[in-house]
């Protein structure tokens, strides 16, 4: 059979069947209103979450213009996070002395700058003591800003650790003193003085279901429920034991789970590894992730179990900013494995992009519903049919008659 059989006869095979639009490909969309502006922001609603890729990039805006064209709507994501500025603080050493009680250093601030932090560092490394700071406008009259301030320094084969941040109120005085009682010079080799301010902290605090608590040889491990998946960021408790502790500490959550034979094993990914101690809040903050069960495992060592309580889980509000410049009624769109993150040309002109927009309101949750493809025969009217065998059977016949000819 020669080529234009051969192509005629494959185009007279060939079959149709439908092309979906890119909404189809998801499994759920909510209808967006209250556009009139090219800049809005949406709130990715909590219900969403647990439908979601754990980086939420299966999340999509369509739209649906009056000619039934699908547009889609750049966005990025951003969160509601807390900012922390750090200003350091110019200052001159004009005074060092001690006396049988302690060693004093005083410190010089031009323009009576607003501090609110001290950090040290002593060329000792094993260490524990209190720490007095005082402000002075004369250097006649001091005034206690902060008194009996523990600073800690361990040094060992296991363990190196040191907290020598001192924290206080915001205070505005021209001259600071630091007194560190004790006959032993604490040997201070360097000192900062910043402002720490910490703008825009939203925190959403989620209600935790259930705790599990399972002591064993070395380790207390405590799991947290908090009934559905929500983007957390954030973990806080108190101790009840009212007495010194060191801990090596780790917060996992629930990545996946996979069935045996056993029942369910569920597997745990590491949030953040740090330590547990009596000299500072325990307030863990660590990259925001999509979960529902925290772990949170304590190394004991030889040491008696501690016992966690009050726990407070909390995140950050999850916001997309998206532009808008057809006219079209707006979806977003949620629930596909497959999808890959976005990416859009608007992430190279972030700083066009405005920070805050006027919020839209999102609507209820709909199953968007997938067509079963309809295969067709690719004509319809059995006249072209006709004609199609016809030309076929013309072309057919040509050929025959051409090789018998060549035999001739």
């Amino acid at each position: 059979m020669n080529r234009p059989t051969k192509t005629i006869l494959t185009i007279f095979l060939c079959t149709s069947g439908i092309v979906f639009g890119q909404m189809n490909n998801y499994t759920y969309k909510r209808l967006l209103s209250g556009i009139n502006a090219q800049w809005h922001s949406i709130r990715i609603p909590d219900d969403i979450y647990g439908k979601v890729a754990n980086d939420l990039s299966d999340i999509r805006i369509y739209g649906l213009t009056s000619k039934n064209d699908t547009v889609e709507a750049p966005f990025i994501i951003r969160r509601s996070e807390e900012e922390n500025l750090s200003k350091t603080i110019n200052f001159k050493l004009i005074n060092l002395s001690s006396t049988e009680a302690g060693y004093f250093y005083t410190f010089d601030v031009p323009g009576g700058t607003i501090i609110n932090r001290m950090n040290l560092n002593l060329g000792r490394s094993n260490f524990d003591l209190t720490v007095r700071i005082e402000g002075s406008q004369d250097q006649l009259n001091w005034y206690t800003i902060i008194d009996k301030y523990r600073i800690v320094g361990l040094s060992n084969t296991e363990t190196e650790f040191a907290y020598t941040d001192i924290s206080f109120s915001d205070s505005k005085y021209r001259y600071l003193r630091l007194f560190i009682p004790g006959k032993e010079d604490p040997k201070v080799t360097s000192a900062s003085l910043t402002l720490q301010q910490t703008t825009n902290s939203r925190f959403r605090t989620f209600e935790v279901k259930s705790i599990n608590r399972l002591e064993e040889s070395t380790q207390t491990i405590i799991e947290l429920n908090i009934g559905k998946k929500l983007p957390v960021s954030r973990l806080r408790f108190n101790i009840k034991e009212k007495i010194d502790y060191f801990r090596p500490l780790r917060i996992e959550y629930a990545s996946d789970s996979v069935e045996t034979e056993m029942g369910w094993l569920v597997n745990y990914s590491t949030l953040i590894s740090s330590d547990l101690n009596s000299l500072v809040e325990n307030d863990f903050h660590f990259n925001s992730a999509i979960l529902s069960r925290l772990r949170i495992v304590i190394e004991n060592d030889f040491n008696q179990a501690l016992t966690p309580l009050n726990f407070e889980v909390s995140g950050f509000d999850h916001f997309l900013i998206a532009r808008f410049t057809e006219k079209a009624n707006y979806f977003l769109t949620y629930g596909n494995k497959s999808a890959e993150f976005p990416t859009y040309d608007i992430i190279r002109f972030e700083d066009k992009i405005p920070k805050e927009a006027q919020f839209l309101r999102v609507g209820s949750e709909e199953i968007i519903s997938v067509r079963v493809p309809i295969k067709e025969p690719l004509f319809k009217n059995k006249v072209w049919l006709w004609l199609i065998l016809g030309v076929i059977i013309l072309i057919i016949s040509w050929s025959m008659i051409s090789m018998m000819r060549k035999k001739e």
